[in-house]
């Protein structure tokens, strides 16, 4: 496996992490192993408050997530394999600081607005 390292866990902890259902900084991402075994990315917007989000651009900014944690994956076929084969669940968030707040995701392959 690529031993790279992103900013926060490389691949090889991060893939340990995932199945130990725990969560690491993860370049521009937080990634975590779910109880149900699926794996959870976190993206997050460039905004300061909720009020600055175009609701327009919500979706699209999602895909942007997408995008980029799809060519993390391709630094590892080990990696990559195994996130696809349990599963990816997708999270824009908006970080206030103290937490993040969901603004949209794609669980399941299914897309959900929350605000």
């Amino acid at each position: 496996m690529n031993n790279k390292k992103f900013i926060g866990a490389t691949l090889e902890t991060l893939l340990e992490s995932l199945r130990s259902c725990k969560f690491e900084k993860f370049g521009a991402f937080v990634v975590g192993g779910l109880k149900n075994g699926r794996v959870q990315v976190n993206g997050y917007l460039q905004y300061n408050t909720i009020n600055e989000i175009p609701k327009s651009e919500i979706k699209d900014e999602l895909q942007k997530v997408k995008a980029n944690f799809a060519i993390i994956m391709n630094e590892s076929l080990i990696f990559k394999e195994y996130a696809l084969s349990v599963g990816i669940d997708y999270y824009l968030l908006l970080d206030t600081g103290n937490a993040g707040i969901s603004i949209c995701a794609e669980i399941e392959g299914e897309y959900k607005e929350f605000i």
